[in-house]
């Protein structure tokens, strides 16, 4: 499906997925996309949209917030 990997990918080691719910073993993180593989093949992987620049910048914006609380 994707024919080069990803710049970098996150081991979740059994988390529920997002999208599903059955256990995660990875997240491959592409420019448009975020791709979650299951453990033992548990099924095709979920495809999750990476966060827009305006919901990353209020996510960004609510930590410093809190921090200087």
């Amino acid at each position: 499906m994707y024919p080069k990997l990803s710049s970098w990918y996150l081991p979740l080691r059994g988390t529920p997925c997002a999208n599903c719910g059955q256990p995660a073993e990875r997240m491959a993180v592409f420019p448009a996309e975020r791709v979650i593989a299951h453990v033992d093949g548990g099924g095709p992987p979920c495809h999750l949209p990476n966060l827009s620049v305006s919901t990353a910048e209020l996510a960004e914006t609510e930590l410093y917030r809190r921090q200087a609380a």
